[in-house]
């Protein structure tokens, strides 16, 4: 087949998926996984969360781009052939399927949990001995946290972060004309889920959306709800940082600043909401009609896990314990001798990820160690691995850790990682501002008589303690020359832009990683 017909081939829209469309088909199987009746009920429960949740970052990023793009008039085409007005238009009628189908699993799975003595229950169901329980919860632990605003020419209309949510309420003046608009915003650090003791063996639990709205007389003694909305925002989240900044740090810390205030790209409420009040919050927030996704159980089910706290060992997957790396047994767990033998392979999660967190507690005391270069993509702050690096720079060794922190929505977390482990005296590179550094590598210079010798881990997940118990992924542990080398030149290319030549077996994206495959 000659050049040109295999380039009319690939240029034939026909061919290809749209990016978005295709992104929601995946989010519905996973949603789908929450309908799986093979899977324990709190797993399915789960599932149905991740699918929430999932969707949260997708209209933060990817829809945001599409409104962006609508916003500044872009005219350019995906490569299916669509403008991002008709991608977005795509994007809403999936989302809009998709929530139909959410709606329906939820209230499936709230069935089921019933069943099992997992109740969700009204406030108005409880009886008196559970209403006087719920209202001494109301009245010490969320009264005290909650800020009632009025929405007046004196009160302007207060900032509702990402994924909140909101209670808006039309009320009357008692034995008066006078009306109020108000808005409570319902603080995140309140738990979502609110357990009623009872005498039987029935884990009841009540929404905090429906609490608050329950006790509104009690905030407002005065007045009488004529109307209410309950209502979650999703904003824009991307990050644009300038790429040319002196400072990379300074200039991302700008970035999401302006992240919390980004444009909303979505507005979840109640369905069969007040027409008039949903108009007002409409006008208030400036959305538009497009935006709205009409919710019939609960608004920002991705908190729906908080369900699954209660521990029924017959309605999860059994605990999964990974297995110990035969291999380093046999050499007492020491990770020199094992690797300066032969090459070790570990296959995460079957096999334990302490292996790594290991390979570098020892390198963190060994007094023949001399050095240690390590990248960072996601991980924790209390994580083994900073544990390692902060020893292994108390004791004396050059430690040099190159931090990712362009890592979407743990930017904040590696920017408070870098802080901390330079205190501890590790050397901190950020990498390339034009380019994420995913490579997972560790690479380690030990003192063996008069030379140097090289070992390394070089892994296909992050070095994450608690996603290396769920992910399935690949550690390389070696001394080999060649592929040390190349590591080397790695971390060169990485921490001072050298950029490396002649790599013996590995390659480097953006040098050469596309044309060896």
């Amino acid at each position: 087949m000659n050049k040109s017909l295999i380039e009319n081939k690939f240029n034939n829209l026909d061919r290809f998926i749209n990016r978005e469309i295709s992104w929601l088909k995946f989010n519905e199987r996973v949603l789908l996984e929450a309908n799986n009746k093979d899977i324990p009920i709190f797993e399915r429960v789960k599932f149905l969360s991740i699918a929430g949740s999932n969707l949260d970052e997708f209209f933060m990023v990817r829809v945001a781009g599409l409104h962006s793009q609508i916003k500044q008039d872009v005219e350019s085409l995906s490569s299916d052939g669509l403008t991002p007005n008709e991608q977005m238009d795509g994007v809403i009628k999936k989302t809009k399927e998709l929530l139909d189908l959410q709606n329906k699993i939820y209230n499936n799975l709230i069935n089921i949990l019933e069943k099992k003595n997992i109740s969700l229950s009204k406030p108005h169901l409880l009886n008196k001995e559970e209403k006087k329980q719920l209202k001494k919860i109301f009245l010490d632990e969320i009264y005290p946290l909650l800020t009632p605003s009025a929405i007046d020419p004196a009160h302007p209309f207060p900032f509702i972060g990402n994924r909140e949510r909101a209670i808006v309420l039309h009320l009357k003046k008692k034995n008066k004309n006078k009306t109020l608009n108000s808005i409570i915003v319902i603080p995140k650090s309140l738990q979502r889920f609110i357990r009623i003791k009872n005498p039987k063996k029935i884990h009841k639990y009540i929404i905090i959306d429906d609490v608050i709205d329950f006790f509104i007389s009690d905030i407002f003694p005065d007045h009488i709800p004529t109307g209410k909305m309950i209502f979650r925002i999703t904003r824009d989240s991307d990050v644009e940082f300038q790429e040319e900044s002196e400072d990379l740090v300074h200039s991302f810390e700008l970035a999401l600043k302006k992240r919390r205030t980004g444009d909303i790209v979505r507005l979840e409420i109640l369905e069969n909401s007040d027409p008039q009040i949903v108009n007002f919050i409409k006008d208030k927030l400036k959305v538009i009609e497009e935006y709205i996704y009409n919710v019939s159980g609960l608004v920002g089910i991705q908190d729906i896990d908080q369900l699954c706290n209660i521990k029924h060992s017959k309605d999860t997957y059994k605990p999964f314990k990974p297995r110990e790396v035969e291999r380093l047994r046999e050499n007492n767990s020491n990770f020199f001798e094992t690797i300066k033998k032969k090459d070790l392979i570990v296959h995460h999660p079957f096999e334990t990820f302490d292996s790594v967190i290991e390979f570098l507690n020892q390198a963190a005391i060994d007094k023949k160690v001399l050095a240690i270069k390590q990248t960072l993509y996601r991980t924790t702050l209390d994580s083994p691995i900073v544990k390692a690096l902060i020893t292994a720079a108390e004791n004396g060794k050059v430690v040099t850790a190159v931090i990712e922190i362009k890592a979407r929505f743990d930017e904040e977390s590696n920017i408070l990682l870098s802080r901390s482990l330079e205190k501890a005296g590790v050397q901190i590179v950020y990498g390339f501002a034009k380019y994420k550094t995913h490579a997972k590598s560790s690479l380690v210079l030990r003192r063996e008589g008069t030379k140097i010798q090289t070992y390394f881990h070089l892994g296909t997940g992050n070095y994450h303690p608690v996603n290396a118990k769920i992910y399935t992924d690949l550690s390389l542990f070696s001394s080999n020359k060649l592929i040390a080398s190349d590591v080397e030149k790695f971390f060169n290319y990485v921490t001072g832009y050298a950029k490396p030549k002649n790599l013996n077996k590995i390659a480097i994206s953006p040098i050469n990683l596309r044309e060896t495959i």
